[in-house]
């Protein structure tokens, strides 16, 4: 397919770009001091000088980081341009394509040129307890500026000859959208592809299909798909595809109707505890739009007395929340068999069990 040649083309570049000649740095990475002045700490990280504009004078790019503010700076022949973080501080370029193509020998940034035969500046920020966050510098009206700021993880940086266009391309980070009774799984990753423009970086829709189409499989069983997610059900060992829709609803299906309380879980507090039969009446009514009625009082588990209660329900957290209760309350269930288990918190440990009324 076109794509496959288009990154064939595209491999020869890098190959390519490998061999070309790297920049002098005034600094190298482990003279890290620090400077004081005006009473605010600052901590040189990596001093520059390259001609990134094409004039024919080498510029001077600073890295700084203002210790007492939780400032970044890159500083651009003394013109500085700060951001504010949050507990952030500047990650090396680790990815094997970014630092191929760079002209700059620095672990910090990199200084890359696309098919237009334009200079930009792209580094990292990380923030604490967070994934990498991406950065492009470049020049926007004459002025060096930050051009991109998009937390994902690198993949490369791709040059498509028969556009004559040089793309930034990233992967979703994946992250933990819930969890479900008997499954374990992950929001599904994919790339995103960043047309690099003389003057911006900005996302491309068609590309980024095209170049999912072509690395990751089963994207076309995705597209189909209005939550996926990439998990395991219980007893699994290889990851796949799920529609989290779907899950949602199989489980639904399965849990609304009415309920009929059987037996009751209780423990003396030795670990000795099991369930026991019991003749009662308490119902639950379980509701497709997630809703609980009952003729006995659910904000307590030994409530006895008849009484109107309701409730709502999460399939994605799988708990119980009571309503008109004293205090917040929440209980979990699970589903076991045929049998729903609601566990309520109390010290010895308690529980009902449930059986659908057909």
């Amino acid at each position: 397919m076109r794509i496959r040649l288009l990154f064939g083309f595209s491999f020869l570049i890098f190959v390519f770009g490998c061999n070309q000649k790297k920049a002098d740095t005034a600094s190298n990475a482990s003279e890290i001091q620090e400077i004081k002045g005006d009473s605010i700490k600052s901590k040189l990280i990596e001093k520059i000088e390259f001609d990134i504009d094409g004039n024919g004078q080498k510029e001077v790019i600073v890295l700084k980081e203002f210790l007492d503010l939780d400032t970044l700076e890159v500083e651009f022949n003394g013109q500085n341009k700060s951001f504010v973080s949050i507990s952030t501080v500047y990650d090396s370029v680790r990815n094997k394509n970014f630092i191929e193509r760079s002209q700059v020998e620095s672990p910090y940034l990199i200084i890359f040129k696309t098919l237009k035969h334009k200079n930009f500046v792209f580094l990292n920020e990380r923030p604490d307890f967070a994934g990498p966050t991406n950065l492009v510098f470049g020049f926007k009206n004459g002025e060096f500026e930050l051009l991109f700021d998009n937390q994902a993880e690198q993949i490369e940086l791709l040059d498509v000859d028969s556009l004559n266009t040089t793309y930034l391309v990233l992967k979703e980070l994946v992250h933990e959208p819930g969890f479900k009774e008997n499954y374990t799984y992950v929001s599904y990753p994919k790339f995103e592809l960043y047309k690099i423009s003389d003057e911006s970086v900005e996302y491309d829709s068609l590309m980024s299909i095209e170049y999912n189409l072509e690395h990751n499989k089963n994207f076309v069983e995705y597209l189909k798909m209005k939550n996926p997610v990439v998990g395991m059900r219980e007893g699994e060992r290889t990851p796949r595809l799920f529609d989290l829709d779907t899950i949602n609803q199989n489980n639904n299906s399965v849990i609304t109707g009415r309920w009929k309380l059987i037996e009751v879980y209780s423990d003396p507090g030795d670990g000795s505890g099991d369930f026991s039969s019991v003749t009662s009446e308490k119902l639950l009514i379980i509701n497709s739009d997630n809703t609980i009625e009952s003729n006995r009082d659910l904000c307590h588990i030994w409530s006895s007395e008849e009484t109107k209660s309701t409730a709502s329900y999460s399939l994605v957290n799988s708990t119980i929340v009571p309503n008109n209760c004293n205090s917040e309350k929440e209980w979990h269930f699970e589903l076991e068999e045929e049998n729903l288990i609601i566990r309520y918190v109390c010290k010895e440990g308690c529980a009902e069990m449930y059986k659908k009324l057909q």
